[in-house]
């Protein structure tokens, strides 16, 4: 349901603000699997899909595991009004992304902030812009993914901004629900109507790495050997062989 708060001029199309409630989200039972998934086996999954740039990482160490449905906001850089509303209004579990705020004057997140959503039940923070006060974040307790650290304020009430809109994060376009999971290796995102074919080829490839880790344990063998030659047969590959070492020695040898 889309929150109309004023009278829109009759010249504009869109208010400064808008705000949806969360569409859908996924049920607990469906999310519980990837409690303790990693990224990098999601990402295979995805065939790449869903990424987020390798900036955003986790701001401490170490990394903290997070699983949650998006609730996004995009918002004007370094503008925290409607992270504030995302931290009053999302639910225990969801992760707040906040899009759009990347910029090198300011930053729309701190650690009273952080406080708050931790109270809350806030999962995490995911975000393409800047936080402060880390070390006031990493006391709460709350899990942050973010591009960095500045310690420039920041500011309030600058429009246009939306809450529960498809946002871009890099070349990830992410939808309210879509599931975030985020660890060591970095942030991806599932979207919600993959989510339970995500987690049954979850459960195929622990099956086929676990042979894998098998057979590295049982034999002398580097895995994939076979195709590997096969991919470098079918190309313009040169390897050097003992014969041509030999072959450049020799001639070396008798241009003396």
């Amino acid at each position: 349901m889309l929150i109309t708060m004023t009278i829109l001029d009759s010249d504009r199309v869109v208010p400064q603000y808008r705000i949806r409630r969360m569409p859908c989200r996924p049920s607990r039972e469906s999310v519980k699997p990837l409690s303790g998934a990693a990224t990098a086996p999601i990402s295979d999954a995805l065939y790449r899909r869903g990424c987020l740039p390798g900036e955003i990482h986790a701001l401490y160490s170490p990394a903290p595991h997070i699983v949650g449905p998006a609730y996004t906001v995009q918002a004007s850089p370094a503008d925290q009004l409607l992270a504030l509303y995302a931290i009053a209004h999302a639910q225990p579990g969801d992760v707040i992304v906040l899009a759009g705020t990347c910029t090198d004057s300011g930053v729309a997140w701190g650690g009273i902030m952080s406080a708050m959503a931790k109270k809350r039940g806030i999962a995490a923070l995911v975000t393409d812009g800047f936080v402060r006060d880390l070390k006031q974040c990493e006391a709460s307790g709350f899990p942050i993914y973010a591009r960095g650290v500045r310690p420039l304020a920041p500011c309030k009430d600058v429009p246009p901004g939306d809450v529960n809109f498809p946002v871009a994060v890099g070349n990830v376009v992410i939808f309210p629900g879509d599931v975030i999971v985020a660890d060591e290796d970095g942030v991806v995102v599932i979207p919600l109507d993959l989510v339970e074919d995500v987690v049954r080829a979850l459960d195929v490839r622990d099956v086929k790495e676990a042979s894998w880790l098998d057979r590295i344990a049982s034999e002398d063998t580097v895995l994939f050997s076979d195709s590997v030659d096969q991919a470098l047969a079918a190309r313009a590959t040169w390897i050097e062989s003992e014969r041509d070492t030999f072959a450049e020695k020799s001639q070396g040898d008798e241009t003396r």
